[in-house]
């Protein structure tokens, strides 16, 4: 026997986690449990394969990882990594986000299970749904894009320390993006072949306006719930009669503001790529 099991760390839809020494190397490992079925062994599968493809390519690629939000990113360095490959994640949300050690901490991303390459068919549903983007809820085609739009969510969680889009079902989600991205593109919905389960044409035009939800639930006007309310920010009030320092954290505010909302926009093929994000001047202005 190489592993004794210490105890279970987590399950989810596919399987269970546990945490275990192994017995042959003299560490601690976690070692992941899949349930007994076709589907999930077939995912297991190419789970395996497309981690040892990451690892063969790019090796262990660590960042330091601050305990401050504002100073660097590395998830977006990561996301980088796999853009360069053409993998999609697919299921990125915090609890796939690992620091190794408080002590010197970098970190992991996890759960490769929902992982894919740019061009293959998924499943729209097998995802966490706060993070999934308008591409798995609209049926649209599915790229490297969607795992910035779940990126720009954690931000936010890590920033406020809620999950910005927590919802029940995709009727409450659309309606909750256009309470605080405004309304999606006509094109994007031209192109999408489940939009008109949420949106309509009004008549004689081809402006779409939201459906009304057939449980009676009231949400705001689309683009009322501005960014910084979401975040708690003031940009308008006295934090501008501050000193010369806080002035600075104004700035760092509306440059962060400005990177999650490019990481939220409907449209994937304008939504900022993880190399433009690193070069972003809220990344830059934390060098300096």
């Amino acid at each position: 026997m190489r592993y004794c099991v210490r105890k279970l760390l987590g399950s989810g839809s596919f399987g269970k986690v546990v945490e275990a020494h192994d017995l042959q190397d003299k560490e601690q490992v976690a070692i992941k449990f899949i349930k007994t079925n076709n589907q999930h062994e077939k995912q297991s599968l190419k789970e395996i394969e497309l981690l040892k493809f990451i690892n063969k390519e790019k090796g262990s690629r660590f960042i330091d990882f601050s305990n401050r939000l504002v100073e660097h990113n590395q998830i977006c360095n990561a996301l980088h990594h796999l853009s360069d490959l053409q993998i999609i994640h697919g299921d990125l949300k915090l609890d796939n986000v690992l620091l190794t050690h408080p002590e010197a901490p970098t970190i992991k991303l996890t759960d490769f299970g929902s992982a894919f390459r740019s061009g293959e068919k998924v499943d729209p549903y097998v995802r966490a749904r706060p993070y999934r983007s308008p591409e798995f809820i609209l049926h649209s085609r599915i790229g490297v894009p969607t795992d910035m739009w779940s990126l720009g969510c954690i931000l936010v969680e890590m920033f406020t320390a809620d999950t910005l889009f927590t919802v029940r079902d995709s009727t409450a989600q659309i309606n909750k993006f256009v309470e605080v991205l405004g309304m999606p593109p006509s094109s994007i919905l031209d192109s999408s072949t489940r939009s008109t389960k949420f949106f309509e044409k009004t008549p004689g035009s081809d402006r779409y306006v939201l459906k009304k939800p057939r449980n009676g639930e009231t949400y705001k006007a689309a683009g009322m719930r501005k960014m910084q309310d979401v975040l708690d920010i003031d940009l308008e009030g006295s934090m501008y009669e501050k000193g010369e320092d806080d002035d600075n954290f104004l700035y760092e505010y509306v440059d962060f503001i400005d990177l999650i909302l490019l990481m939220l926009k409907y449209d994937p093929s304008e939504r900022i790529t993880p190399c433009e994000a690193l070069n972003h001047k809220f990344f830059n202005s934390q060098e300096e």
